[in-house]
C-alpha cells in the first residue's frame, strides 16, 4: 500500500510515453524498413514483457476471508 501512489505514477506515465511516442516510432520503422517489421518488433517486445512478467511478478494469494463464487450447476 505505501506505494501504491509510484506504482500509478509508473502506469500513468509508461501509457503516456507509449501513446506518444508509439506511433512516431512505429512509423518512422515502417518508412526506414518496411511495415511487416513494425509487427515483428512489436510481438518481440510482447513476448518479452510477457515473460518477464511471468519470471518476476509473485502471485498475489492472500486471502480475505471470502468464500468463492458459486459455480454453475453445483449445489
Amino acid at each position: 500500500r505505501e506505494q501504491r501512489g509510484t506504482v500509478y505514477g509508473m502506469t500513468a506515465s509508461a501509457t503516456f510515453l507509449g501513446n506518444s511516442l508509439g506511433p512516431m516510432t512505429g512509423g518512422g520503422l515502417a518508412a526506414a524498413v518496411n511495415i511487416r517489421f513494425v509487427f515483428v518488433v512489436t510481438t518481440l517486445v510482447l513476448l518479452a514483457t510477457w515473460v518477464w512478467v511471468f519470471l518476476t511478478v509473485p502471485e498475489y494469494t492472500e486471502s480475505r476471508g471470502l468464500e468463492p463464487p458459486p459455480r454453475f450447476g453445483r449445489r
